[in-house]
Parts: structure tokens; C-alpha cells; sequence
């Protein structure tokens, strides 16, 4: 039974949340607040998360920044009353996978979470092969971590499904919105420049110089090609 977590502070909208995913054949569980949810949070993780933003004490917000920091993390879906595109821009940069704007549809926020626990069954966890190589860099998907050489970074969860979807099609042109739909899922909120803004996280962790990248390279105009080698090339986003 795949396991949702609700962080919302309005008892009457998490009730109702609660009763229909439970109809859904779900495992629900709710908490009020994003202190509740991060101590949720390390005790159990769960397929998915759906957060509110405003929130009392510490906002939706933090607690994505928090995420960063998991070796494991849940796919998020924002459900949030904030609905300037600033906001929606800064969840999806610090991590959310979807975000949906309060008030909303019931079957559309329930097609979206099936969309989202879809996406959680095929990653597996990170999903595929435990870890992979390439040049001088190593990646261990299952413990969200990369080294290059000696150095260690972590990555976040949309890192490491960025890097897969790299790895997965090598040398080969991937245009932004085909690398939204593979590493973000169908029906992703994220603009292009999200693409943009995930690459040059990635490139500072991988590449020698990540002004001059040799592994993910730019095809001006469309999108981004990944070369395992150790080819030097002028590059940029």
C-alpha cells in the first residue's frame, strides 16, 4: 500500500483529503505543521508528500529546503493558496514535483496525486541500478550521493532523477520539455528554465569547470546532450 503524507493546517481540508485518498486504497497520514512533518519525515518516508505552504511556525517552504538534505526524500506535490507564478517558480526550484493551486477540483488534485505515485513506483526508490560511473564521477543513486573524485556531494531528489534521465539517453539531444517530462513526470508544472537551473546545479558537482562542461553539454536552442567521455568542450546554458 503506497503511503501519503498530508502537511496542511485547515482540519476541515485535510479531513477531506484524508477520507478520499483512503477511498483511494491509500495509507494517509496528517500533521499540521512542517515541525510535525520533518520529525514524520525522518521516522518514516513516504511515497508522497502534500504540502501546504503557509503554514504556522516554519512554512512549506522550509521544509522543502530541508529536504535537500535527506538521503531519501518523497515526491512532493504542493496544494497552497499561493498562487502568483513567483511562487510556484521558487516550489519547484527548491524541489516540489507538482503544485496545485487551492481551490482546486477534487478529481483533478486526485489525478494528479495517482500521476505522482505512478512516478514514485517507477523510480523504486531511485529506481534502476543502484549506482553508476562515468569518467571520474561515481553515483550511488540509492544514497543520493556523487563523487568526483574524492568529493562527495549530495544530491536532491530531482538530481538524481535529472542525472538518470542524462545517463539514460547518452549522446543523445534531449530537447527541455522531454527532459521535464522524463525526470519532472507528465502534466509537471516547471518551466524550461527549471531545466536550466537544475543543470547548473548538477554541473557544479560533476564537472572539473562547470563553466566549461565536458559531460552535459548545451545544444543551443532545444536543449541538452550528455557525453560520458572526457571530451573538453566551450559550453554554456
Amino acid at each position: 500500500m503506497q503511503r501519503v503524507l498530508i502537511i496542511e493546517d485547515d482540519r476541515a481540508l485535510a479531513r477531506g483529503l484524508v477520507d478520499n485518498l483512503r477511498f483511494e486504497g491509500l495509507e494517509v497520514a496528517h500533521v499540521e505543521s512542517a515541525e510535525e512533518g520533518l520529525d514524520h519525515l525522518r521516522r518514516s518516508v513516504p511515497d508522497l508528500l502534500l504540502l501546504d505552504l503557509m503554514l504556522p511556525g516554519q512554512s512549506g517552504f522550509d521544509l522543502l529546503r530541508a529536504l535537500a538534505g535527506f538521503a531519501r526524500a518523497p515526491r512532493v506535490l504542493v496544494v497552497s493558496a499561493r498562487d502568483a507564478e513567483a511562487d510556484v517558480v521558487r516550489a519547484l526550484d527548491l524541489g516540489a514535483h507538482d503544485y496545485v493551486r487551492k481551490p482546486f477540483g477534487l478529481s483533478e488534485l486526485l489525478a494528479r496525486v495517482r500521476a505522482q505515485l505512478r512516478q514514485a513506483d517507477g523510480a523504486g526508490g531511485a529506481g534502476g541500478d543502484a549506482e553508476a560511473e562515468f569518467a571520474d564521477v561515481r553515483v550511488s543513486f540509492r544514497r543520493f550521493r556523487l563523487w568526483k573524485g574524492e568529493r562527495e556531494s549530495l544530491l536532491s531528489h530531482l538530481e538524481v532523477e535529472l542525472l538518470r534521465c542524462f545517463l539514460e539517453h547518452p549522446d543523445q539531444p534531449l530537447s527541455r520539455a522531454e527532459i521535464l517530462t522524463r525526470a519532472w513526470g507528465e502534466g509537471a508544472y516547471p518551466s524550461e528554465r527549471t531545466v536550466d537551473n537544475f543543470v547548473l546545479r548538477l554541473r557544479k558537482k560533476l564537472e572539473d569547470d562547470p563553466r566549461r562542461p565536458r559531460h552535459i553539454l548545451t545544444v543551443h536552442g532545444y536543449g541538452y546532450r550528455f557525453d560520458p567521455g572526457a571530451r573538453q568542450e566551450d559550453d554554456g546554458v
